[in-house]
């Protein structure tokens, strides 16, 4: 008797933890080998969290930090949660590392599968050249900008008309810079740009060193930090 009452525990479906069943995959009396999909066995609260980082902020996040999460099927809510753990590995392929935050989930409002936007704080505040993403040209031997600057016209140089020209004009030089974290249609410069400086931003594919140049500030691409791009 005791084995047969085993025999029937056996045949019994327990959840190892408490959650949310969704829709079943099987019928009523069909056979089922070991390992065959059931049902989906959701827990939602607590709720994990999984995200990818670049590997220039390893240090600037650990477990214990503070997150703020939002999600497109809930416009205008924020969801707080912690870092729970951070992956010690940085992916080789990506240069990226995992990290896995813990929300609060009473409300059932975060389902499992679900796209969000992951906010946090690195430090205090700093004042950082940014550009449009458009100006930069972004190369495997480095990323470089065209820096517009005033030169004076050589003695002799005409127009197209053979007239002579005479003042100073304006031409473009190549310079590598160091970039940064983006935001939107910004970049950020760290290195080999000075605030004020002025930077082509369209047609880098036809620029060269020392190409003379006439700036149209009427055509400009949209630069937002916050981009909302229409849904068609």
């Amino acid at each position: 008797m005791e084995a047969q009452r085993a025999l029937i525990a056996q045949k019994t479906i327990r959840a190892p933890f408490d959650g949310v069943l969704g829709i079943r995959k099987v019928n009523l009396g069909q056979f089922i080998n070991p390992g065959d999909p059931i049902v989906s066995l959701q827990a939602l609260d607590p709720i994990y969290l999984d995200f990818t980082l670049p590997e220039r902020q390893v240090g600037q996040v650990l477990p214990g930090t503070a997150i703020r999460a939002t999600v497109d099927a809930l416009p205008g809510q924020v969801f707080e949660g912690k870092v729970t753990a951070v992956e010690p590995q940085v992916d080789a392929a990506t240069r990226n590392f995992k990290v896995q935050a813990t929300l609060d989930n009473g409300e059932y409002n975060l389902r499992p599968g679900a796209f969000a936007h992951v906010g946090f704080d690195t430090g205090d505040s700093r004042k950082v050249v940014v550009v449009p993403q458009t100006a930069i040209s972004f190369n495997p031997y480095g990323n470089a900008v065209y820096v517009i600057q005033d030169v004076q016209r050589a003695e002799g140089e005409k127009d197209a008309q053979g007239k002579p020209l005479t003042g100073k004009k304006l031409v473009v030089r190549q310079r590598f810079v160091k970039t940064g974290a983006t935001r939107g249609d910004l970049i950020a410069v760290t290195e080999g740009l000075k605030p004020g400086e002025r930077v082509a931003t369209t047609g880098l594919l036809k620029l060269r060193n020392d190409a003379e140049v006439v700036v149209n500030n009427k055509v400009q691409p949209v630069i937002e930090a916050q981009p909302k791009p229409e849904n068609r």
